[in-house]
């Protein structure tokens, strides 16, 4: 159940997402002739007043089909619901009414959990000792809260790994919170062989707390935090591609597709609605993030199209831009076809 949970989750972040291209583009006067969730033959469809509704065989993503967008259709150069025949402000509308909708929801999501709940708080706990490593010597134990290395404050499992690896070796005083009360250890950590790193043979797991917020304050908090999530990301890609520039596939192959992304957010399902929530209102706030990059066939794609034209003042040809779309919607789509095979591989290998 939780799986199912976890794809009618994604599906509604797609809904929104195209809800918000049709919202604006219906404002605006556009005739919107299709409104679908994933691409290719319709499983299941249905025409309402002014739009067919549609629920296709493959779910990686939807689409608005709106009047007007694709160059080779027949429209009269009055049609008054085309969005060809559309200002260039109403078609910047449109597009960024996407994205824009998916961090609206990404707020509401964690404005409804921090009044529900309090506000979200990521604590980091020691889940395994290595027998006979430093930490198992040191005398740290599981459920340990590394809360400082050297007088140095440690709120994420980040700074406590590189805490560990700034000491080049030498003994770090710990401070743990070990469920009461605070003790201090001393442990030394020991160099990997073949690595120029340092470790004290720990694993690390992560819990989901909550803390009392104000109503304003609750609002204030989901107001920022898709553009944290958005700054994150970004830092996130910058260090992906740099390693692909320098020739490291490590990042790549980390990379996470659909079925990663239904995996675990059918574990958060699993472990409780507010982390499934929280891990929803992330995703939805990645969704906006990734769908403005100034990709072809993404929305940030055609939004660079339209800022150019409006620059030059003359609007771009749009069969070259429709073919310049349709070779990114096949490179996009070829990568996610890569992503989701190796999500696969990864789940059923040994």
């Amino acid at each position: 159940m939780a799986y199912v949970f976890a794809i009618v989750g994604l599906s509604l972040l797609i809904i929104v997402h195209e809800l918000g291209h049709m919202w604006v583009a219906r404002l605006s006067g556009m005739r919107v002739e299709t409104f679908s969730v994933g691409f290719g033959p319709a499983l299941v469809r249905w025409r309402g007043r002014r739009t067919v509704y549609q629920i296709a065989l493959i779910p990686l993503g939807g689409y608005v089909q709106i009047a007007g967008m694709n160059p080779h259709e027949e429209i009269e150069p009055d049609d008054p619901g085309s969005y060809a025949n559309k200002g260039a402000l109403a078609r910047i509308g449109t597009i960024v009414a996407g994205p824009l909708t998916n961090y609206v929801a990404s707020s509401l999501l964690i404005i409804g959990i921090a009044l529900a709940w309090g506000e979200p708080d990521w604590q980091h706990a020691v889940g395994l000792v290595q027998e006979g490593s430093p930490a198992a010597r040191a005398g740290l134990a599981k459920g340990d809260q590394i809360e400082a290395i050297d007088g140095k404050k440690t709120p994420n499992i980040e700074d406590v790994i590189h805490g560990i690896q700034g000491g080049g070796g030498k003994a770090s005083r710990l401070t743990v919170r070990r469920g009461e009360r605070r003790v201090e250890l001393t442990v030394t950590p020991e160099k990997q062989k073949d690595e120029d790193s340092y470790r004290i043979g720990v694993g690390f797991s992560r819990k989901l707390a909550f803390s009392g917020i104000s109503a304003g304050a609750a609002v204030r908090y989901g107001l920022e935090y898709p553009l944290v999530q958005a700054q994150r990301g970004l830092s996130a890609l910058g260090q992906l591609f740099d390693k692909l520039f320098q020739g490291d596939l490590s990042g790549a192959k980390q990379m996470g597709g659909v079925v990663e992304i239904v995996y675990q957010l059918s574990a958060s399902f699993r472990e409780s609605t507010a982390l499934a929530l929280m891990f929803l209102a992330m995703l939805s706030a990645w969704l906006a993030l990734l769908n403005l990059l100034p990709v072809p066939a993404l929305d940030g794609g055609r939004l660079l199209f339209l800022i150019v034209g409006a620059v030059l003042r003359r609007p771009i040809n749009q069969r070259v831009e429709h073919a310049i779309h349709t070779v990114g919607f096949l490179l996009l789509v070829g990568l996610l076809l890569l992503v989701t095979y190796c999500d696969v591989a990864r789940r059923m290998g040994p």
